[in-house]
């Protein structure tokens, strides 16, 4: 006997009106470090890490 097995992972879309919230939150953000105070490096590591976590998720 066989027994028919579905591993595969259901991928669902993301809405534009959740990626247009993502984008207005990012922007807000990213305008916002300048008067933050932040170490430049810091902020350059934190966007990298993202892009990271951004690109392991697709």
């Amino acid at each position: 006997m066989t027994t028919i097995t579905d591993n595969s992972i259901p991928v669902q879309s993301r809405g534009v009106k959740d990626e247009m919230i993502a984008f207005v939150i990012m922007t807000v953000l990213f305008a916002a470090v300048p008067f933050t105070g932040l170490y430049p490096f810091f902020v350059m590591q934190a966007l990298c890490f993202a892009l990271f976590a951004c690109a392991s998720t697709c």
